[in-house]
């Protein structure tokens, strides 16, 4: 019997056409024990000084737990009074709107945390 979480399999190559719902979602509890990587990444990001900027790659093969470490990233950051703001590019084309969507996004954010961006972010959107 099948149910909606059973992938449907492509005669041609016995593959599955489609992923299983919630197959690639970011676990919410470390039983994988990604904690630490994360910890040691938000240290990183948080101890940076604001005059440099920081910039972390995490690598690594589709299902192997980035989406899972960067979601502890940003929980661990949260939790010591920081701003996390999520943003995929994936889908803009034109520098132009990649700027916009992204100034939408601080700016929706910092809102919802009822912050003030501030002088920074003022110009950001203003060259951008």
């Amino acid at each position: 019997m099948s149910t909606d979480a059973d992938a449907e399999l492509n005669d041609e190559d016995d593959e599955p056409a489609q992923k299983a719902r919630g197959f690639d979602e970011p676990a919410t509890v470390d039983r994988l024990d990604r904690r630490p990587l994360a910890r040691a990444i938000a240290d990183v990001i948080a101890n940076t000084p604001q005059e440099f900027g920081v910039r972390v790659g995490l690598f690594g093969e589709w299902g192997s737990g980035k989406s899972s470490v960067l979601k502890f990233i940003g929980q661990i950051l949260e939790a010591r009074g920081h701003t996390v703001v999520e943003f995929s590019p994936w889908g803009v084309g034109d520098p132009s709107e990649l700027w916009t969507r992204f100034g939408q996004r601080l700016l929706k954010q910092f809102e919802a945390k009822g912050k003030k961006p501030g002088s920074v972010f003022s110009r950001l959107l203003i060259q951008h």
